[in-house]
């Protein structure tokens, strides 16, 4: 509310009570008369949103997600269990558009336009009597539908098992439902991809050192590993101007490819390079020539040719496109989208950046990615900030709006230098935060060794919206010493908080006491990770707590490999670790985490476990054996314990009370399945389809158990299932194919 709202009452008295009250206003600014209407001003403002709330929920295009339901009884469209807190996943599309659906019923447009709508996830209808190997009647003859596929042809057998598959088959009798028999004449597959597009804009590629004379290798990943690129879904408008070498587009269903977010092949970008390179499209390559702060020069699509650049050696040498030597030859640039790698044909050009952009596929906002994400707020008022970027076009991407005087530093050492200048001269000595806020996705090479935050405030590391800057071991640590290690201290009420980050494997933070110790306790008081990227590895910790009792770790929305902390020296210890919406990863020896106390809530723990006190744990997964020590405190709910009937000894998971867990007595040797369980993967930590209805379906909210729970994936699929009966013709099956 503003303060001409706060004010709209009180100015409606006359001047000559108004004159009293400022006459009676006290020495903290408050006036009688005034705080009184302030108060019936709050009233009033509230009934006017509830009343401007009672309007809006009369329309579907804007009402609240728990209004849908209700109008859509009124045009006969039941549905949809209700998904509360998920902002991704509406049913009011699906209820607004009813009447539309229906005046298309039986179509394979409206299938797919419904799947959209009812799942929020990209969807193809694939109509699979079309693509059955049968005699043809020669009134009408199909001569697409060849018996016999050229099966040179690498592109169209690229296809083949898709939803893009033009390839004929035959006939297949067993029950689509279950995941198999798709070609037959009554039978109808919904395709989905789970798995969500996530643009990377102008994020520095990772130089491909081999000691190799050639050079010129790059990876898209900032981390120097392969990486599958993903598809930036296009309109079916835009898919005119995607062409090949021959200026169309080879069939429909390669255009079909590029409207949904799928993993991008080589030959079909190959083959239709103006649909995947450019600007607004999926991938698009810039230099910096001249060190930082030079000028960006995109590459030209004429200059570039999609191949295999997979390792030809033990050394790591890439394999070389025969294109780079050919006579006249204007090609300059290799792309293999598969293992996201770039080769450039000419040697290491001196002081030469290469930035990106690409789109990479994962299930949600987890982890240190490029999404919008609710930035850390801190209660004080005090608030000072450093920008720090080493890219000059990167300064306007700032979410702390303009720079407003602010001064730019091209290093985190540089802003924290200053920072501990201003400190020695008492310059910041009011503000209670400290923003260090990196406002470009470039890689930062790391040599200082310790964070030590004052007495009683909040300093604050985080990437601006929409970016990711990675952090690295500087190359002589690296060597030297393999991990860098950061010593994490703080005064009494201090906190520290790492957002939007990525740290590669080479850095570990060790949180320890503040030596010397001045007054009790002299620890740091918070540890706050939130969207975050803590690259897990398996010889080291990522997290490591020494000789702090008060110290509260919270991990929010990241992933992060071994936390380890150290048991209290203190018997009235209050430190613990809070986790949420994350995922820990296996370390030393396949442990994810030992602590003393902790709380899990939407986590997946892909490693053994170790707790003294386990206050609860709710929808967590324990994809490892977890033991407790202090099993009379505490709960576990809806989650799953892997080994919790086991007989071994030794290798029994020992909890707290469990309250609908799994697996239960009735089915005690099924074990979760992950589409990958390597960090990296666009499947990473994700149930696989085969999984089974109690791990889908085992959450307190019925959803999936682990820390995607908040996608809601049985939902949108038992949605979609029960909405499709109605649109589907008499004496047709569909089936849901669940692709990433």
């Amino acid at each position: 509310m503003g303060r001409k709202d706060e004010s709209r009452i009180y100015g409606l008295l006359p001047s000559i009570y108004r004159i009293e009250d400022l006459r009676q206003q006290t020495s903290d600014g408050h006036r009688p008369l005034q705080d009184l209407t302030s108060i019936m001003e709050e009233t009033l403002q509230l009934l006017e949103n509830d009343l401007d709330g009672l309007y809006e929920n009369w329309f579907i295009e804007t009402c609240d997600e728990w209004v849908a339901p209700y109008i859509g009884d009124l045009v006969d469209a039941g549905l949809l269990r209700s998904v509360k807190g998920s902002g991704s996943l509406s049913g009011k599309a699906y209820v607004a558009n009813t009447i539309h659906y229906r005046k298309r019923k039986g179509t394979v447009s409206v299938f797919e336009e419904i799947a959209r709508d009812i799942t929020g996830w990209d969807a193809a209808v694939v109509e699979f009597f079309k693509l059955l190997s049968t005699t043809q009647n020669v009134n009408h003859p199909r001569f697409e539908n060849k018996c016999t596929p050229r099966i040179a042809d690498v592109e169209l057998m690229g296809r083949v098992g898709t939803a893009f598959d033009s390839v004929p088959h035959m006939l297949d009798v067993r029950n689509i439902r279950n995941g198999v028999g798709y070609y037959d004449v009554a039978k109808v597959g919904i395709f989905l991809w789970r798995l969500i597009a996530y643009p990377v804009r102008r994020a520095q590629a990772f130089e491909h050192n081999t000691g190799s004379s050639s050079g010129g290798g790059y990876f898209f990943n900032s981390l120097g590993v392969d990486m599958q690129l993903f598809n930036h879904p296009q309109t079916k408008g835009d898919t005119a101007d995607a062409d090949d070498a021959d200026g169309v587009l080879s069939t429909a269903d390669a255009a079909k490819e590029v409207v949904v977010s799928v993993p991008i092949r080589r030959e079909g970008a190959k083959k239709n390079l103006s649909a995947y390179y450019g600007e607004n499209r999926s991938i698009l390559i810039e230099e910096e020539i001249g060190g930082e702060g030079g000028v960006l020069t995109a590459v030209d699509k004429n200059n570039i040719v999609v191949c295999d650049l997979s390792n030809v050696d033990s050394l790591g040498n890439w394999r070389r496109p025969a294109e780079f030597d050919a006579v006249d030859s204007t090609i300059s640039v290799a792309i293999d989208p598969v293992l996201g790698r770039i080769l450039f044909s000419d040697t290491i050009v001196s002081e030469r950046r290469v930035f990106v952009s690409y789109y990479y596929g994962f299930s949600s906002d987890i982890g240190g990615g490029f999404y919008r994400r609710d930035l850390y707020e801190s209660e004080s008022e005090g608030l000072k900030t450093y920008l720090i970027s080493s890219a000059a076009f990167a300064v306007a991407n700032s979410s702390g709006g303009d720079s407003n005087g602010d001064e730019l530093f091209v290093s985190i050492e540089a802003a924290f230098g200053k920072w501990k200048k201003d400190e020695a001269e008492g310059l910041v000595k009011e503000q209670q935060v400290v923003l260090f806020e990196i406002v470009d996705s470039a890689i930062y090479s790391v040599d200082f060794s310790q964070i030590d935050v004052p007495l009683g405030k909040t300093l604050i590391l985080r990437s601006s919206q929409e970016q990711r800057a990675t952090l690295t071991a500087a190359t002589d640590i690296v060597e030297s010493e393999g991990v860098h290690t950061i010593e994490v201290s703080g005064g009494d009420g201090s906190c520290l908080v790492l957002d939007g980050l990525l740290l590669n494997k080479n850095i570990s933070l060790k949180v320890v006491k503040k030596s010397p110790i001045t007054t009790h306790p002299s620890n740091l008081k918070n540890l706050v990770i939130q969207h975050c990227t803590l690259v897990p590895y398996s010889t080291g910790c990522s997290v490591v707590v020494e000789g702090n009792d008060y110290l509260s770790v919270s991990l929010e929305k990241s992933i992060s490999g071994q936390i380890l902390m150290s048991a209290p020296n203190s018997v009235d210890s209050k430190g613990k670790l809070v986790v949420c919406d994350s995922i820990l990863d296996v370390g030393v020896d396949g442990f994810s985490v030992e602590c003393f106390e902790a709380v899990l809530e939407n986590c997946t723990v892909l490693g053994k476990s170790n707790f003294d006190i386990l206050t609860s744990a709710s929808n967590v997964l324990f994809a490892d054996t977890v033991t407790v020590k202090r099993r009379q405190e505490g709960y576990v709910r809806f989650s799953y314990i892997s080994n919790r009937f086991a007989q071994e000894t030794g290798c029994v998971s020992r909890v707290p009370k469990c309250y609908r867990c799994q697996p239960g007595e009735a089915r005690l040797s099924f074990v979760p399945h992950f589409t990958s369980k390597i960090y990296g993967a666009p499947g990473y930590a994700q149930l696989h389809r085969s999984n089974l209805k109690e791990l889908f379906e085992g959450a307190d909210n019925a959803s999936e158990i682990g820390v995607f729970n908040q996608v809601y994936q049985s939902h949108r699929i038992n949605n979609l299932i029960a909405t499709f009966a109605e649109y589907l013709p008499f004496g047709l099956t569909a089936g849901v194919i669940l692709v990433t």
